[in-house]
C-alpha cells in the first residue's frame, strides 16, 4: 500500500478482513521497489506521492513487465486523472470517500480479474455512449484479438507483458463465458454492435 498517512493502511486493514498490508511506503520510488521485491497480489495506492506520483509509478511497472492488480484508493475526484490511470494499467480507481463495502467489493473483482470504478466519478471516453465494462487497455487487446494478431504481437504492440495479455484476454473469456477463440470474437462483436466496447 502506498500513501503517505499511516491511519489509512490501518483503517484498509480493518476493512479487508484477514488481508494483510505486507508493506506500507510514501513515494512512488519506494513503492517501485516493494512491488518488484515482494509481488503482492494488489497494489492500493494514493495518487499523489512523495517524488514519483503514483501513475507514473505505475507506468514504470508495467512498462517493465509486472502485472500486478492496481486500485487507486484516493481523495481525487478528476474524471480525467482516472481515465489516465486507466489507460495506464490500472483495474480500479475508488474515492476515499467510498464506503468501506465499496472497497471490499473493488478488491474482490480486481482479484477476479475485473475492473472497478467509483460511480461518482463520470467516465469521459464514454461521451454520449452507454457506459463501457471495460477500461480502455481491455478494449484494445480485445480489438488486436479481433484482429488476429497472437498475444505476443499484442502485448509488443501495446507494451504489455505476455503475461499481461493474457489476463485480460482471461478475463474477457470469463465475462463472456466464452468456451473457444471463436464464441469470444463472435461476443465481442457482438458487444462493439450493443456499443457495449469502446475504443
Amino acid at each position: 500500500m502506498a500513501d503517505d498517512q499511516r491511519l489509512m493502511v490501518d483503517v484498509v486493514e480493518r476493512l479487508l478482513d484477514g488481508s494483510v498490508v505486507v508493506s506500507c511506503v510514501s513515494s512512488g520510488e519506494a513503492l517501485i521497489d516493494d512491488v518488484v521485491q515482494q509481488n503482492p497480489d494488489l497494489v492500493i495506492s494514493e495518487t499523489e506521492l512523495t517524488g514519483v506520483d503514483g501513475l507514473s509509478a505505475l507506468s514504470t511497472l508495467r512498462l517493465v513487465g509486472i502485472a500486478t492488480p492496481f486500485l487507486f484508493l484516493t481523495g481525487n475526484a478528476s474524471p480525467r486523472l482516472m481515465s489516465k490511470a486507466l489507460r495506464r494499467g490500472a483495474q480500479g480507481y475508488l474515492l476515499k470517500t467510498g464506503s468501506g463495502d465499496d472497497l471490499r467489493t473493488a478488491v474482490t473483482m480486481i482479484l477476479n480479474g475485473g475492473t472497478y470504478t467509483s460511480a461518482e466519478i463520470p467516465t469521459p471516453w464514454t461521451k454520449d455512449r452507454e457506459r463501457s465494462r471495460f477500461h480502455p487497455k481491455q478494449a484494445q487487446v480485445a480489438e488486436y484479438f479481433l484482429k488476429g494478431l497472437t498475444t505476443q504481437q499484442i502485448a509488443i504492440t501495446l507494451q504489455l507483458s505476455v503475461k499481461s495479455v493474457e489476463t485480460y484476454l482471461h478475463w474477457l473469456r470469463r465475462e463472456y463465458e466464452a468456451q473457444s477463440n471463436a464464441q469470444l470474437i463472435r461476443k465481442i462483436k457482438e458487444a462493439m454492435l450493443d456499443q457495449r466496447l469502446l475504443y
